[in-house]
């Protein structure tokens, strides 16, 4: 992240991620993602990650889909940026440690 990205009114640590905000989810819903992440994360090394982080993320999906109906996406990377359009109330991009997180439904 830039220093310019790292203003303090654009973020907020949150259940143990920096999130980007205004975040578009509800609370209950956020809480659960950002444990759902950092329960996937905090298993692997960053070794790890590069040959099982598509494996992880598509884990996090079904979590979501079970829980909050079809057609969420999830990306799990390091530093990069993002634009989407998704439903209301369904998305958040957030640091778990130096992973990028982006999670909304669409579809």
């Amino acid at each position: 992240m830039t220093e310019a990205d790292d203003n303090s009114d654009d973020w907020q640590m949150m259940w143990g991620a920096k999130v980007r905000m205004p975040c578009d989810m509800p609370d209950n819903m956020l809480k659960f993602c950002i444990q759902s992440v950092g329960n996937e994360l905090a298993e692997c090394s960053d070794v790890q990650f590069e040959e099982e982080g598509v494996t992880i993320a598509e884990r996090v999906k079904k979590l979501f889909d079970e829980n909050w109906g079809p057609s969420w996406h999830i990306v799990i990377g390091k530093n990069f940026g993002c634009y989407c359009t998704h439903e209301s109330s369904s998305f958040v991009y957030f640091y778990y440690g130096d992973k990028a997180c982006m999670v909304f439904k669409a579809g």
